[in-house]
């Protein structure tokens, strides 16, 4: 078991958001049976995973931690950028957000999230997995399917 104080992981939580469980940490791991000594035994890269909260403090109670290895999937959070720009969306429509997150492989950096651009957004479209903005070393997991929907441009009812 591994012991974390509490200020450290909300201060990561207030940091992060979003793309908390997406980001990698060094986890040290030292000999029980030598609490005085210094020396790592171990190092690993990790990425936590289900944060639970207490239900009336709303404070971390556990944080469960994975190893990570280049090619894992992980979760990564969309983020929708220049929806300012869209005509339609000044206008009165609005996005509807089917899915939150992609899963994806990384075999390089981690992003923290991935982008998508409503600049052209129109009434009517449906903004499918080829219309992210990926960086070069992530790719959609073998579980995602080609026509993953993130979200969809809605207006509203006149009458």
């Amino acid at each position: 078991m591994v012991a974390i104080d509490e200020k450290s992981i909300l201060k990561e939580l207030r940091l992060r958001g979003q793309s908390f469980e997406n980001t990698l940490y060094k986890l040290t791991l030292k000999d029980e049976s030598d609490v005085n000594s210094e020396k790592p035994v171990q190092t690993h890269l990790v990425v936590p995973r289900q944060t639970q909260f207490s239900p009336l403090t709303d404070k971390p109670i556990a944080v469960n931690f994975l190893k990570y290895e280049p090619g894992s999937r992980l979760r990564i959070p969309i983020i929708f950028v220049n929806s300012d720009q869209s005509v339609d969306l000044r206008r009165g429509c609005f996005v509807v957000r089917v899915n939150q997150y992609v899963e994806c492989v990384c075999d390089g950096e981690v992003p923290e999230s991935i982008l998508l651009d409503l600049s052209t957004a129109q009434k009517g479209d449906v903004f499918r997995l080829n219309s992210l903005q990926l960086p070069p070393q992530v790719r959609p997991s073998k579980n995602v399917p080609p026509d993953y929907v993130v979200c969809v441009i809605k207006s509203t009812k006149t009458k």
